[in-house]
């Protein structure tokens, strides 16, 4: 399951009329807690669906791709982290298609004018 699909099944048990309780809730409260803090609350069923399309035809396992839509690479060093002996397996072009497809279909979300102002401050 990609941490996108996670984040939706504990939103749907949240929105029950059955709450949790004990461990169980503690545990669900700090998954979500996580998740909302990583790329998956910008994602859908649509964006992670085209990204796998766009990939299928590089020489990777399926637990590579899910990692891949867990953690989108925004470099060469994200997909050498992620792709075990990726520079046996991907070429330059190979890399470099994937770090586009990642960009187009999980773009990195924007910061705020807020904390954009603050670090303009800081400076």
């Amino acid at each position: 399951m990609t941490n996108f699909e996670v984040m939706t099944f504990l939103q749907q048990k949240k929105s029950n009329r059955i709450k949790p309780k004990g461990q169980l809730a503690t545990i669900i409260y700090e998954t979500m807690r996580y998740l909302k803090s990583t790329d998956c609350v910008y994602q859908s069923d649509e964006s992670i669906k085209n990204f796998l399309k766009d990939v299928s035809q590089l020489p990777l396992p399926k637990m590579e791709k899910l990692t891949l839509v867990n953690i989108p690479p925004r470099s060469p060093i994200d997909v050498q982290t992620v792709i075990q002996f990726s520079e046996d397996v991907l070429t330059d072009e190979g890399v470099d298609q994937l770090i586009s497809c990642a960009s187009l279909h999980f773009p990195e979300p924007q910061q705020s004018e807020e904390n954009s102002e603050e670090d303009v401050e800081a400076q």
